[in-house]
This record gives C-alpha cells, sequence and structure tokens, in this order.
C-alpha cells in the first residue's frame, strides 16, 4: 500500500522520444505529467454563518455564527485543500541543418485546486475578488470552491526558428552571383519566437452575499459555457467582454443558494506574441564581417488583452465585463541595429 507520504503527493510523468536523421537533425518529444496533492495547509476564519437572511425573522445576526465572542472570526491553519494536474508535453525540434531550424514546444494541460494560493485569511471585504475566490466560499463544504486554478491555460504552444535565406553563393537561388550581387541579396537570415496561450479562468461575481458573510457569492448565469465572452468593441467603441445579450444571462443566486456556474468558469483573452529578426552579415574577410538587423517585438501588433479588473468582474457594477485598456502585451516595437564583428 501508499505510504503517509505517498498518500500525501501522488505524482507520475513519462517520456517518448523519436529521432531521425544519420546525424540526428529532426527530435520528437512527448511526455505526460500528473500531480495530485491532498491535505495542503491553508488559512481560513471560523466566524463564517452560511445563511445570510436571519434578522428579519428576529433572530440576533450572530445567532447562527461560531464563536460569536470573537466578531472577526478565528482564525486557523488546516489541511483541507487539494489540487490536481494533468499535463501532455509535446516538443519537436531540428537542429540547424541546411540553413533552417526550429524548436517548437505544445502543452495540453489541465490544473483544479480548491485554492490556488493562501490569501493570509483576506476576505472579501479585505481582499481583491481574486483573493476572495481562494477563501472558502463554506468552510464545511470546500468542493464549492474546487475548480481551474487561477493559473490554469488549456493549451500554450512557444518556439523559435532561424532560418537563411536561400539567395547567394552557395545558396538555391543566384548561386553563381558575382561579389556584387552577392553582397546585396546574400547573408540574409531570418528568425522568431512565437508564443501563444489560451487565456486563464476568472470568476464573475454576483456583488452580494447570498450564501455567507464572509465574502461574494459567484454570479448565476443562464446557458453559459466557459468560453461564453470574447473581446469585442461596444456601441460606445469601449473594449468589452460580454457583449450585452450575454450581460443580461447573468443574475444574483437567491439567498442561501450558491452559483450554478461557481468560481473560475469563465475563460479570458488569449496571448499571442510575434518577434521577428532579419539580419543581413556581409563579410569583408574571414574574420571581419558587418552586421545589420531589424528587429520587431510583437510584429504582427497583436493586442493581448487581460482579464477584466476585479470590480469590472461584478454583475452590479455599471462597467461589468468593461476592458479598460489593461493589456499583458506592448504594441509593435521596430528598431534597427548594426555590429561590426572582427
Amino acid at each position: 500500500g501508499e505510504t503517509g507520504a505517498q498518500l500525501l503527493l501522488r505524482q507520475s510523468s513519462g517520456n517518448v522520444r523519436v529521432a531521425s536523421g544519420a546525424v540526428v537533425t529532426n527530435i520528437v518529444d512527448a511526455g505526460g505529467v500528473a500531480n495530485a496533492a491532498a491535505f495542503i495547509l491553508a488559512g481560513t476564519r471560523t466566524g463564517q454563518s452560511t445563511i445570510p437572511v436571519f434578522q428579519a425573522n428576529g433572530f440576533s445576526p450572530f445567532f447562527f455564527q461560531a464563536f460569536p465572542q470573537f466578531s472577526g472570526g478565528v482564525n486557523v491553519l488546516e489541511n483541507n485543500d487539494r489540487s490536481r494536474y494533468n499535463g501532455l508535453e509535446i516538443q519537436f525540434s531540428r537542429r540547424m541543418n541546411q540553413g533552417f531550424g526550429f524548436q517548437i514546444a505544445y502543452t495540453l494541460a489541465k490544473s483544479e485546486d480548491t485554492r490556488s494560493f493562501d490569501p493570509t485569511f483576506a476576505v472579501a471585504n479585505r481582499g481583491t475578488a481574486q483573493s476572495a475566490a481562494n477563501t472558502p466560499f463554506d468552510i464545511n463544504n470546500r468542493e464549492l470552491n474546487y475548480a481551474r486554478s487561477d493559473f490554469d491555460r488549456r493549451h500554450a504552444l512557444q518556439g523559435y526558428f532561424t532560418s537563411e535565406l536561400p539567395f547567394g553563393k552557395g545558396k538555391r537561388f543566384l548561386s553563381d552571383a558575382n561579389g556584387l550581387v552577392d553582397h546585396l541579396v546574400g547573408g540574409f537570415e531570418l528568425a522568431g519566437i512565437i508564443r501563444w496561450y489560451s487565456g486563464r479562468p476568472f470568476t464573475i461575481y454576483s456583488g452580494i452575499n447570498t450564501l455567507s458573510n464572509v465574502l461574494q457569492t459567484p454570479a448565476s448565469c443562464n446557458n453559459c459555457t466557459s468560453t461564453s465572452g470574447n473581446i469585442s468593441l461596444s456601441a460606445n467603441g469601449r473594449n468589452i467582454f460580454f457583449t450585452p445579450e450575454q450581460q443580461a444571462q447573468f443574475f444574483a443566486p437567491a439567498a442561501g443558494e450558491f452559483s450554478n456556474v461557481g468560481r473560475n468558469f469563465f475563460t479570458g483573452p488569449k496571448l499571442f506574441q510575434l518577434d521577428l529578426t532579419l539580419a543581413k552579415r556581409i563579410r569583408f574577410t574571414e574574420s571581419t564581417n558587418l552586421e545589420l538587423r531589424l528587429e520587431a517585438q510583437n510584429a504582427t501588433n497583436t493586442p493581448s488583452f487581460a482579464v477584466p479588473s476585479d470590480a469590472n468582474l461584478v454583475i452590479s457594477s455599471a462597467n461589468f465585463g468593461l476592458v479598460t485598456g489593461n493589456t499583458v502585451s506592448g504594441s509593435r516595437k521596430v528598431q534597427l541595429a548594426a555590429k561590426f564583428n572582427f
């Protein structure tokens, strides 16, 4: 059977490699990773009441609150949290051969937990919505918090390439070019770095406490999916994540009820960035040359937006779903560089 340590943290992984070429040129790596952790140490408060409406019946506001003599509740360290990660990792690489080389890696993964970090007893009225989602909605039912991790990204693709352009002496085109023509068209190299990630999950809040007196309840939504929402322009030209029709699908749960979608149900904007470099090397002798470079960061000038701010993730906010210009990518930047090598 498993030892106690094995029960607390279970991890497995595997890897397969396929190579081709007389001198190994093309390599494919594929592997899987699975992690599970239970009894994670974190903090919470015992002063939580899960019945939000009682004063209307004439009861004391502390009637259902444990330890009412402590108005702020009692801070407790415990080990009732858990997490799980499963991933498939694939990498394909080609060593520089015949003027071309690249490496590209793809990860398909899912990370789930009851909290992605310990907010150190922060609650909704003292912390951000992000820390609130990492506070138990009900200390007696941690499964209400079990969902995709704050940092979960289902798809991640990144890689780089380097290619010598096939022009000039010894190349596919103009291989018999004279010295002047070779100086003009030869010696070019194109390189790039690409990154593409799917969006991370986030929580939509109702703006009211329907389940507990500690933090806001997530909003409920009719006919919503995890892919509902996308960056678009509103009628007045502002960036919004949910259209007016989608916003109308959200509503606050009834008193004593929890959200029908819960924590981290929705997926934020994706990230894409391509950086390119075009370089030309002009040789004078075997050991001296001039290198000219044209570099473009975010060459496609693609904006990658962040998740709406915490204040705009509450359905009762006048700016619900508004993306107020916060991006996780910069605008296109182009620069020229020259270097003399000797």
